[in-house]
């Protein structure tokens, strides 16, 4: 099985987060790809850790619960791998006599990999930019896929892919008719921060974070006030990192926060700036997607910080505006990857 880039059928996009599940379905018109469904589950706390499965019988509880609340009759399915399990490279690449053999793909990749070919399942793409060509490829240890594998076909899905999130979060934000240039993306949930480079639909690199989080500014607000979580939930949500007087000391407890943040975000405009630029364009945006990027004056606080405009991205760009209206907008960036993931099988290609 292609596992993460190659061109499926119809099916939905099931976004495997540790705290929720998240479900989008879609349709292609005659004109236009419309939204025909989406629905989330909280997973109980311990279910999922660090990218693998810790509570079997919650997880494939919690994945029946979702078909059932969505009603989703087609058991299909594209779902997405934990970025925090999966390895993404992208790096020079010279044919043999402008042959590109199996064998020298593997080899090549083999020096780039942190454990033995033999325990990864693998795949890549090769493409040009400029006068240079590349390899990029996407890598998961096999007991990972393969437990999420067997836990999804228990709960009743059928597999058709595995895609990792960058991916599917690229595919989300990026309007394919417009995917020419190179893009920072970060997502942030309520676990981590995901960074992505992009450059005309392929990723370059993906770091993820777990200094910024929504739970870490849940944690920061609730010492700050001695709260509770549940209070610092609601602070955190009401007032976010807008600047009103009351907002005084919401906005301490978590500047610390964002400094790490944007210090973190320039070192990957930097790596940008050394490895993939290398003098030429330069990024063409810096776009916000998660549950987090929905924080009140985020993008505006982080744009004042780095002196560089951070906006929220748009994962609905490649779908219907019109079948839009049941779905709670203000809730979009947390279904980026699901979103993504759905998508899949509306594109001919997998240039994104």
């Amino acid at each position: 099985m292609n596992m993460f880039f190659q061109n499926t059928i119809k099916t939905f996009g099931l976004d495997i987060g540790e705290a929720t599940l998240r479900l989008i379905a879609c349709k292609r018109g005659l004109r236009s790809i419309k939204l025909t469904n989406f629905q989330s589950i909280a997973l109980p706390q311990g279910t999922l850790a660090k990218g693998k499965i810790i509570n079997r019988d919650n997880f494939i509880r919690a994945i029946q619960q979702l078909i059932t609340a969505s009603k989703i009759k087609k058991q299909y399915v594209v779902a997405s791998l934990p970025e925090k399990q999966t390895y993404t490279k992208v790096f020079p690449f010279v044919a043999d006599g402008n042959a590109i053999t199996e064998e020298k793909v593997r080899n090549e990749i083999t020096q780039h990999l942190p454990y033995p070919l033999s325990m990864m399942i693998i795949d890549w793409q090769y493409f040009t930019f400029g006068h240079q060509s590349y390899l990029a490829f996407a890598a998961i240890a096999k007991e990972i896929t393969e437990n999420f594998l067997q836990a999804l076909t228990d709960a009743g899905l059928n597999i058709l892919a595995f895609e990792t999130e960058a991916q599917a979060i690229v595919r989300s934000l990026v309007k394919t008719k417009d995917i020419t240039g190179a893009r920072c993306m970060i997502h942030i949930d309520s676990q981590r921060t995901t960074f992505i480079l992009e450059r005309d639909g392929v990723i370059h690199f993906t770091r993820q974070s777990e200094n910024f989080s929504g739970n870490a500014m849940t944690q920061a607000i609730q010492n700050a006030f001695k709260s509770s979580v549940e209070e610092a939930e609601r602070l955190k949500l009401h007032y976010g990192l807008q600047s009103p007087k009351e907002n005084t000391t919401i906005i301490e407890a978590l500047t610390p926060l964002l400094q790490t943040l944007a210090t973190e975000i320039l070192e990957i405009l930097h790596y940008y700036k050394l490895h993939i630029a290398q003098g030429q364009e330069p990024l063409r945006e810096i776009l916000l997607s998660g549950g987090v990027a929905h924080t009140k004056s985020l993008p505006e606080a982080l744009t004042n910080m780095l002196q560089m405009t951070i906006n929220p991205g748009n994962p609905w760009c490649n779908i219907n505006a019109r079948t839009l209206k049941r779905f709670p907008i203000t809730s979009s960036l947390s279904y980026t990857c699901a979103i993504g993931l759905a998508l899949r099988s509306m594109f001919e290609s997998e240039n994104i």
